[in-house]
């Protein structure tokens, strides 16, 4: 059973009508995120933390495309 959190995270995107596998996708991406910062909580992780997740995730991705953060 998926944490209360992931849960939101799921029922958020089904009411978007996003698809099914958008809905598999996003918790599979936050919780790399997560794992890969050590368990914090992304509530107290800053725009650093994401720029240094892309990199990460790009150097081991091997694509050279230019990554940046939105909001």
């Amino acid at each position: 059973m998926p944490s209360p959190f992931l849960q939101s995270v799921s029922d958020a995107i089904r009411v978007r009508y996003y698809s099914i596998k958008t809905e598999q996708t996003y918790p599979y991406w936050i919780k790399y995120y997560i794992r890969f910062h050590k368990k914090q909580h992304p509530k107290n992780l800053n725009e650093q933390h994401i720029q240094e997740f892309l990199l990460r995730t790009r150097q081991f991705s091997g694509r050279n495309e230019h990554v940046t953060a939105t909001r």
